[in-house]
């Protein structure tokens, strides 16, 4: 069972962990015959798994081992009445090697990685189950690339999502996640879903996060008690989220961020709430944040700078980019909030080191910059290359077409399907079933350049009902092509 405790406007889940794992089962079944899991080579040593021995990750199959072995994930338990957690045990990590996670996209029956501890929740009935990540993990900085996340939304079951789903007490150093994909999901962020009592640093994710969400944020979904420093977000976000949507994280709650920066879109196209959408957070009560500037290429129109909802927080010395994007406001609202020489600046300045040395960041040990890396904005030094090379840059594509999330997801019997057109030119989209069928050609023609949709009434191309499950659609022109994931739910 979870709790629920209240701050504002925000609802915050925190677990108690139980020894029941058939929450997982079904998340551990491949569809597929891919890589089968297997312990790091240390795994027989006395003393694995402890800060002198670290179990050694070496490839994806030690990968998946740690996804689905909540054995080495660590157990705290929770004082009732002072609400903290003890650490009963707790088993360190060590990436050794750069890992292509390609595969994953056909794990699981098309859910793809199984996150790293978990919470599974019903958000309406207030139940659910967790089992938190309570450990150490460095990723060496070296690279996890093309990791897939699609988990099936419902109403019952929402799950938390991010390479660690949920953590209490642990620290994620030098992790470096390239070209993730996230479709959905409950409390989502690339590196961790939802973080209690942790520390992310040194890590940053490139990829894209789309679909039904509720508290997405590049880098993390929420934070609470917990830090992140020294981080990167260069995400393309494009969601219906009922709640926090934000470059960096979802929500903020008691927590700190700092020398960080989010370059990438943010779309949240939910017509019916206002949710909170910010270039940093979409919310934080508590928070501090200093250091981070935020570059947002193309949002909605319901997108702010740096905060939508800041309470009882403090920022400085943090910068948006108020020219590439248009947007004019840091924040929606402030309540009891210390803010300090934060501004939106014009392209230019955001491109010169002295705009950010005059207000104290350290452009000798943390930042840099190289006009022909990350389109002249500034980088941590950490990162690793091909990150910050000069053909692989940190810079989200800019593609001739956008694929939006359909609404609604889950859908019956009809959904919306939007796409933009940047440069005028043929279109195809496609839908298919779970086994990779085309059922219906749903687009075929030329479009100019602007906002388009269209509408798929759940009928194959021969007019026939198509059956309850999960479909995907594909986005094909000369210059782009993209799928994405829905459920018709009967």
């Amino acid at each position: 069972m979870y709790q629920t405790k209240r701050n504002g406007n925000l609802e915050l889940l925190s677990y108690k962990r139980t020894t029941c794992f058939f929450a997982i089962i079904f998340l551990c079944v491949a569809l597929f015959a891919n890589t089968a899991p297997s312990p790091p080579s240390n795994f027989g040593d006395a003393n694995a798994g402890t800060a002198e021995n670290p179990y050694l990750i070496s490839n994806l199959a030690n990968l998946r081992w740690l996804s689905e072995t909540p054995d080495v994930w660590g157990e705290v338990e929770e004082d009732e009445e002072t609400e903290e957690y003890e650490i009963i045990s707790k088993f360190y990590f060590r990436q050794t090697a750069n890992i292509d996670a390609s595969e994953t996209i056909d794990w699981n029956e098309g859910e793809g990685f199984t996150p790293i501890g978990f919470a599974l929740v019903n958000i309406y009935e207030e139940e659910g189950e967790a089992f938190p990540f309570v450990g150490d993990f460095d990723g060496g900085n070296f690279i996890i690339s093309n990791l897939y996340f699609s988990p099936i939304i419902s109403y019952e079951e929402q799950l938390t999502i991010g390479l660690f789903g949920y953590t209490i007490h642990a620290d994620i150093s030098n992790v470096n996640l390239h070209n993730i994909e996230i479709i959905g999901g409950f409390s989502v962020g690339a590196i961790i879903g939802f973080a209690e009592n942790s520390s992310i640093q040194n890590s940053g994710a490139i990829g894209s996060i789309s679909g039904e969400t509720d508290i997405v944020g590049g880098l993390a979904g929420q934070i609470v008690v917990t830090t992140i420093e020294n981080c990167y977000s260069v995400v393309n976000i494009d969601v219906n989220s009922r709640a926090g949507t934000g470059g960096l994280v979802g929500a903020i709650i008691d927590s700190a961020l700092s020398n960080s920066f989010f370059y990438g879109t943010i779309f949240d196209e939910n017509d019916s709430a206002s949710p909170s959408i910010g270039g940093i957070t979409g919310m934080a009560m508590f928070g501090v944040i200093e250091n981070v500037y935020v570059v947002i290429t193309d949002a909605s129109d319901n997108v702010y700078g740096f905060v939508a909802d800041f309470t009882f927080s403090d920022i400085s010395y943090s910068f948006w980019d108020n020219e590439i994007s248009g947007i004019a406001e840091g924040f929606r609202s402030e309540i009891f909030c210390e803010i300090t020489d934060c501004f939106g600046l014009p392209t230019a300045e955001m491109k010169i080191a002295s705009t950010f040395i005059s207000h104290g960041w350290d452009f000798d040990d943390v930042w840099t910059i190289d006009p022909s890396k990350n389109d002249g904005y500034p980088i941590l030094r950490f990162m690793p290359d091909p990150i910050v090379s000069g053909t692989d840059k940190v810079t989200p594509f800019s593609p001739a077409a956008l694929l939006h999330a359909n609404y609604p997801n889950p859908f019956n019997p009809m959904t919306t399907i939007s796409f933009e057109m940047i440069r005028s030119g043929a279109v195809t989209i496609d839908i298919f079933n779970i086994r990779g069928q085309k059922i219906r050609s749903l687009v075929s023609g030329m479009y100019t350049t602007g906002s388009h949709s269209v509408v798929w009434n759940g009928l194959s191309d021969n007019g026939q009902s198509v059956s309850s499950g999960v479909y995907f659609y594909q986005m094909t022109t000369g210059e782009y092509n993209t799928v994405k994931r829905m459920v018709l739910m009967k």
